[in-house]
């Protein structure tokens, strides 16, 4: 595979995760998550925090495949 078609691949599942994270900061800031379990918000944010880890591990992916330090 070469390396563009990767860059291309990476940059979609990072988006991808962008999203997930974006509806997952709608809802814990929502009226609806006022009603949930604490637990519950606290998982959410911990799945958050995974994803943005993912994100941050792609990101560097990508910055080496493009040469960049």
């Amino acid at each position: 595979m070469k390396n563009e078609e990767l860059i291309r691949k990476l940059q979609k599942e990072r988006n991808e995760y962008g999203v997930k994270i974006n509806r997952i900061d709608h809802y814990i800031y929502s009226k609806e998550a006022n009603q949930e379990d604490g637990y519950y918000l606290g998982l959410l944010q911990e799945q958050r925090s995974y994803l943005n880890h993912l994100a941050v591990i792609i990101d560097l992916r990508i910055r080496y495949l493009n040469g960049e330090e």
